[in-house]
């Protein structure tokens, strides 16, 4: 069991972004560019279903790291241009999320991304990241210390994980539903099957 305690926590959502402005490339025209011309396939596909409101609030963030409104957290780790493993640790560990977002990330992100993701140039180098920097290759327990007291379990439960895992995968191969990126996260699920106590 490893316990971890993010000590960015204590800043805020707001702060947190503003340190990670970094990871938005502002001052090159054709990123920002190509940034704002994903953000209009982005709205007709993956947050289609969104309001226009919602829309303009993730979509803002997605070109310029800008944090004017609520943006779910999967839609956070998914929006934020991180560009390798330690980047996409560095968003996880930082005070973007709350102890309930981290787990939340581990349990779901690889299998809800792709959906919101569906056409980014970006999509496949994404989930890598995020499988390498943050899942890792090995699965073990996570607790987060949470208001300097207690610990929170935020590794996902073994059994949930690789029954979805399972699920997921053979739903793609059967009805070939496109580009997933589960590939990533087999070295993860391989290591959790021995902590599975239900499947």
């Amino acid at each position: 069991m490893k316990t971890v305690d993010f000590r960015d926590n204590k800043i805020g959502f707001k702060k947190s972004a503003e340190r990670l402005r970094h990871l938005w490339h502002l001052d090159d025209p054709d990123w920002l560019q190509a940034r704002k011309e994903q953000a209009e396939v982005l709205a007709k596909r993956g947050f289609s279903r969104n309001s226009a409101k919602d829309n303009k609030t993730y979509l803002r963030y997605f070109v310029s790291g800008e944090y004017t409104d609520y943006v779910d957290d999967t839609s956070v780790m998914l929006l934020t241009p991180f560009d390798s493993k330690e980047a996409a640790r560095l968003v996880f560990e930082s005070g973007l999320f709350l102890p309930s977002g981290r787990e939340k990330l581990l349990r779901r992100f690889a299998f809800s991304a792709h959906s919101l993701g569906e056409g980014m140039p970006w999509l496949r180098d994404h989930l890598k990241h995020f499988s390498e920097g943050v899942m890792g290759s090995s699965y073990e327990v996570i607790e987060e210390v949470e208001n300097n007291r207690r610990s929170r379990t935020i590794s996902p439960d073994p059994s949930y994980w690789c029954r979805t895992f399972l699920s997921a995968t053979r739903k793609n191969l059967t009805e070939r539903r496109g580009y997933r990126g589960y590939e990533f996260f087999l070295p993860y699920f391989v290591s959790a099957l021995p902590h599975v106590t239900d499947i």
